[in-house]
């Protein structure tokens, strides 16, 4: 999951919020989880926040509060997502486009 799979309003929030002179060095964050109703019951209760279901194919994600948010994250479960002791997937916020940091 990337950032450019996030749904089109979603997108446009991290954006706008960008715009809005909220700077991070990270754009999203991935928890993966076997058994995602328990994680997402988990975060709900410590943060005190409501996680929204997205229906995605072949994979279940849930998606943290993004509005007002400078980063936002996703708990995922799906083939090639493994929960692990070594934590959770970051991706850095390499700006709108990366086509010039690549070359």
């Amino acid at each position: 999951m990337v950032a450019s799979e996030i749904k089109i309003d979603e997108r446009d929030t991290l954006r706008s919020n960008r715009e809005n002179h909220m700077k991070s060095h990270i754009s999203i964050f991935e928890i993966s989880a076997t058994e995602i109703s328990r994680a997402v019951d988990f975060y709900q209760a410590i943060l005190n926040i409501d996680i929204e279901t997205m229906d995605m194919p072949e994979m279940q994600m849930d998606i943290f509060p993004y509005e007002g948010q400078m980063v936002t994250g996703v708990i995922i479960k799906g083939e090639g997502y493994t929960p692990s002791a070594d934590g959770m997937t970051i991706y850095p916020n390499g700006t709108d486009n990366l086509q010039s940091i690549l070359g």
